[in-house]
C-alpha cells in the first residue's frame, strides 16, 4: 500500500537517522522509509508500554538544531505493508484519547514512532 504524506523536520531527521542505522545493519543496502517504519514499530512492540506524551516532548530536544534536516517540511511517499498501516490506525486511534483531542493525523503518528525507535536506540527510552 502507498501512502503519500508531508512529514515535518523532526520526523525526517528521525526517518532519516533511522534509515542510516538500518542500512549499516545490512552493510549498506538501500533502505526505503516504509521498512523503516516497519521496523521502528517492531523494535517498539518488542519493549515495554511507551509513554507517549513523553516522547512527544523529548521529539524537539531529542535534536540539536544542526542535526535537523534543512527542510521544513517534506513529501514523501510509504510503501507500507497491511500489517504496518493497521499497526499505524491502531496508534492514531489510541492516541487521541492519549493526547485527549478529536483528531491525530498519520504524520504525527509517525513522528512518535521514529522518534520514540530512535531515542530507544540511543537508550533513552523513559
Amino acid at each position: 500500500m502507498r501512502l503519500q504524506m508531508r512529514l515535518g523536520q523532526v520526523a525526517m531527521t528521525a526517518g532519516h537517522m533511522l534509515q542510516q542505522d538500518y542500512q549499516d545493519e545490512y552493510h549498506g543496502a538501500k533502505v526505503q522509509l516504509g521498512h523503516v517504519l516497519k521496523r521502528a514499530l517492531d523494535d517498539l512492540s518488542s519493549s515495554d508500554a511507551v509513554d507517549w506524551k513523553n516522547v512527544d516532548k523529548m521529539s524537539y530536544k531529542f535534536f540539536k538544531s544542526d542535526e535537523l534536516l534543512d527542510s521544513i517540511v517534506a513529501g514523501t511517499t510509504l510503501n507500507l505493508t497491511q500489517d504496518t498501516f493497521e499497526k499505524i490506525s491502531e496508534l492514531q486511534n489510541q492516541f487521541v484519547e492519549i493526547f485527549g483531542t478529536q483528531r491525530i493525523y498519520r504524520p504525527f503518528v509517525i513522528k512518535l514512532i521514529f522518534v520514540a525507535a530512535l531515542i530507544k536506540r540511543k537508550d533513552q527510552l523513559v
